[in-house]
């Protein structure tokens, strides 16, 4: 057997119901609120009535806004770095640097040993020495 609702009638129910508050379940809170408030040294954060504390924890009625005071703020250390003077501009030396090349006898040539491996080759060495030890 189903049930079935008459022509006309609904099962979602739009109306807003009014919450009923337990205030007994936040006096405890409300003790521990204010303790923590004397601890952390902020009195003016403590709330005098338990109304005041349930209004503040549901959101209801008019809103408690307390003053927070905060410390003064210390003026922030700055180091002090002393300023040296920069080096003039005049004297440099920006001439073009010579080249170097070799100049005697004995270098005969470059050769490749491996990949990129450049050995000099001189007068007494052998070039076909270089170019098997390349291949093996």
């Amino acid at each position: 057997m189903t049930m079935h609702l008459q022509r006309g009638l609904t099962t979602l129910n739009t109306r807003k119901r009014k919450v009923k508050i337990d205030k007994t379940a936040y006096e405890s809170e409300w003790r521990e609120h204010n303790k923590q408030a004397r601890r952390d040294n902020l009195p003016q954060l403590q709330f005098a009535t338990l109304d005041e504390y349930v209004a503040y924890r549901t959101g209801s009625g008019r809103k408690v806004t307390k003053p927070i005071v905060s410390k003064p703020i210390e003026k922030r250390y700055i180091r002090e770095t002393p300023v040296y003077k920069s080096k003039g501009t005049s004297g440099g030396n920006t001439s073009k640097v010579e080249s170097k090349s070799y100049s005697g006898d004995y270098m005969v040539g470059i050769a490749t040993m491996h990949k990129s491996n450049s050995v000099p080759v001189g007068k007494d060495a052998n070039p076909v020495d270089y170019s098997t030890m390349r291949r093996n």
